[in-house]
């Protein structure tokens, strides 16, 4: 495995508690949660347009987009929940609760999607040795929130 990429996706997860601890006091100073999740969604969709035109420069055309099976569409939808439930959640449980039972979350279901090999992805088998790193990272959580 090539340790630059998960240095980099270290990194990248280091952003996270960044992003929901702004836009938890977003929210708070807009005095609504939703609307703090609407402009961040804004914001972030303003920055990706930025990012496409200077590495890409071009969009692909409408027949392409309505080609795409619709499902796939749905991850803007998750995103959304996912956000609002930072939003939400974090003032309620603080950071690192609420991240760490993310990630739980996350982790659990990514086992079971690699084991299958799901939406095409590479198919990893579950192990005893993930498995013990799944109940680790439970118990993690069950001691930080204590």
């Amino acid at each position: 495995m090539n340790w630059m990429f998960i240095i980099v996706a270290v990194f990248v997860g280091a952003l996270v508690p960044f992003q929901g601890a702004l836009n938890a006091k977003l929210s708070a100073e807009l005095a609504h949660p939703l609307l703090a999740v609407c402009i961040s969604f804004l914001v972030g969709f303003i920055a990706c347009v930025v990012l496409l035109q200077i590495i890409q420069g071009d969009w692909v055309g409408i027949k392409t987009l309505w080609a795409i099976d619709k499902y796939l569409y749905f991850g803007g939808v998750l995103g959304v929940i996912f956000v609002t439930g930072m939003v939400f959640l974090m003032p309620k449980i603080g950071i690192a609760t609420m991240l760490t039972a993310t990630i739980v979350g996350q982790l659990l279901v990514s086992l079971v999607l690699d084991h299958y090999g799901a939406f095409g992805g590479l198919e990893i088998k579950v192990t005893l040795s993930k498995a013990i790193g799944a109940c680790l990272l439970i118990a993690g959580l069950y001691f930080i929130q204590r």
